[in-house]
């Protein structure tokens, strides 16, 4: 059975096999990195748990734990007109200005460490018998590892770390006849489809059990996310993309503009949700689904330079030719890749143009905040010593004299203009990001189109089996 996504109540009826249990982490490292983006997704994803598997077994772990003091921070949304006041743009970033902290809101049983985490996977390992499922959701940030992809890492509170290699460790040593499933939306998730393989080691080849799951990104990038912002019709992330799919509708609750039922059988699996991601997501990610991974794996080295004539269509080709319209391409040409090629070049040309502009902007916002502060510590010490007396007594008489001097100064409109542009400026890189990431998508699906045909064509029996074993594993229902 697959999950309904028309109509979220019936999700309950397209139950998730016997068995089936859930572990969802979340949170940042630090205070520094729990922005509340993550705490929202993981609310959101357990609000949908709810509703669509009622009474399923969910161990959930997120930041400090119950009880763990401030482990979110966010920022408000400006109001109409709102302006960042004098003395936070003289002091920091204008955004600073709205930043708030709180305690988590998220129904934890326990700490997000690596230490929590590696005991609950112990735990449900071990209580795992033949036919069982459990279902590994995270959110928050991860980590690179340089030398070998299977050393990338979730990044958990306390500045623990948990990598690809430890995970595939734990879950060895669940039944064979059993089923584990994750989401991973962080930077460099990509590193995580190694889960796939024995000791995430693809030498030692697939493991026994049924291991699958969906990744936001390639082993060595970031992905779009992790914001402070608490607008969440802003949020551009794997995470929205996908579950959103499911559900059918978007985080506003309205029914999704373009279905992710891509067969048209009514139903949405995981792996169309995931399907659906790839071909309207407008971010800077590259989402790629573990048997996508495998495909990569498997591509002999004697295949690699055979001419594609036609793409085979299958639904990655379906896919390519989409993104390619939506850019303004036609995939039917022949020169299709190559005019994909020429526009990244120039993309990523402009991009490097609009990162030059921005460290230029970064050295006037410096010199002309240096030159403010030195001017005003020469005036008001106190407000560099926001611990002592004098600092207490200058904020119980109002700061409007010392927000007032700061607005009386010739290089204050400057420094407003530079912050300004800087703002700009990174609106820009990251629209040039997003269309960048949705060219090269159009490559990347173009070269799984390949992968799969190729599969289909020239791979013995044993690997047919291995690619349709992990598509069934992607299919069924969270």
């Amino acid at each position: 059975m697959r999950v309904l996504a028309a109509v979220l109540c019936l999700l309950v009826s397209a139950a998730p096999a016997a068995g089936t249990r859930y572990l969802v982490v979340g949170g940042g490292p630090d205070i520094d990195e729990s922005q509340v983006s993550i705490e929202l997704n993981t609310l959101w994803l357990l609000d949908w748990l709810e509703r669509a598997h009622p009474g399923a077994p969910v161990t959930v772990l997120y930041g400090a734990g119950p009880g763990g003091g401030h482990d979110v921070y966010g920022q408000e949304g400006a109001g109409p007109g709102a302006e960042p006041s004098p003395l936070a743009r003289v002091m920091g970033a204008p955004a600073a200005d709205a930043r708030f902290w709180h305690p988590h809101r998220v129904p934890a049983a326990g700490p997000a460490t690596a230490e929590a985490v590696q005991a609950a996977l112990a735990r449900e390992v071990e209580g795992m018998a033949a036919g069982d499922e459990l279902v590994f959701i995270y959110q928050g940030h991860g980590g690179h590892d340089e030398a070998d992809p299977a050393g990338n890492t979730l990044r958990l509170w306390q500045d623990t770390r948990l990598s690809a290699r430890e995970l595939a460790r734990l879950l060895d040593r669940a039944p064979e006849k059993s089923r584990v499933r994750f989401f991973f939306p962080q930077c460099f998730s990509g590193g995580f489809a190694r889960l796939i393989f024995r000791g995430a080691d693809p030498r030692q080849g697939l493991a026994p059990q049924d291991r699958c799951g969906f990744l936001a990104q390639a082993p060595d990038r970031e992905s779009e996310g992790c914001t402070p912002s608490v607008d969440t019709g802003d949020y551009r992330d794997y995470t929205t993309y996908f579950f959103s799919a499911l559900t059918g509708r978007t985080r506003s609750g309205a029914p999704l503009p373009v279905g992710a039922d891509h067969d048209g059988d009514g139903l949405v699996s995981p792996r169309e949700a995931h399907l659906h991601a790839l071909a309207v997501a407008e971010s800077v990610d590259l989402p790629r689904a573990t048997s996508e991974a495998f495909l990569e794996h498997w591509e002999p080295w004697y295949l690699r330079h055979l001419p594609l004539t036609g793409l085979p269509p299958n639904e990655y080709g379906v896919l390519a030719a989409r993104v390619a319209r939506a850019l303004g391409l036609d995939p039917a040409a022949p020169d299709v890749a190559a005019q994909v090629r020429r526009r990244l070049l120039d993309q990523r040309a402009r991009l490097a143009r609009a990162r030059r502009e921005r460290e230029a902007l970064e050295e006037r916002v410096d010199a002309a905040q240096a030159a403010l502060r030195d001017r005003l510590e020469a005036r008001w010490p106190q407000v560099f010593w926001p611990y002592t007396r004098a600092f207490r007594r200058l904020l119980a008489g109002g700061l409007g004299e010392v927000e007032g001097w700061i607005r009386a100064q010739p290089a204050y409109s400057g420094l407003v203009r530079a912050q300004d542009a800087l703002a700009a400026a990174e609106d820009r890189i990251l629209a040039l990001e997003r269309r960048g990431a949705r060219l090269e998508k159009v490559l990347r699906l173009r070269r799984l189109a390949r992968l799969r045909g190729l599969l289909a064509r020239y791979g013995d029996r044993r690997d047919r089996a291995a690619y349709a074993r992990l598509l069934a594993c992607e299919s069924a229902p969270l």
